[in-house]
């Protein structure tokens, strides 16, 4: 069942959004519904909380790379392959 709410914000932030949304194909209420909608229902891995941010998508990251034998060269050659640089 939809129900009414009321936000406040920066104006400047109202206008980006419904331009965003717009270009999107949904209105700014369905859009803001799908956004709520995603974050809510985020259910990050069990591991412990950095302290350095304080959302739960980047939390869920922490640790995931833990015991893994990369290093600057493997990054170097990732990127080089990503981006069609030859090395």
């Amino acid at each position: 069942m939809a129900k009414k709410l009321t936000l406040s914000m920066n104006e400047a932030v109202i206008e980006a959004a419904k331009e965003y949304a717009n270009a999107q194909g949904v209105s700014l209420s369905k859009f803001v519904e799908n956004f709520l909608q995603k974050t809510t229902s985020y259910k990050p891995i069990d591991r412990p909380k950095s302290k350095d941010t304080d959302t739960p998508l980047t939390d869920g990251l922490v640790g995931i790379l833990k015991n893994k034998d990369l290093n600057m060269d493997d990054y170097r050659l990732h990127q080089a392959q990503k981006h069609g640089v030859k090395t």
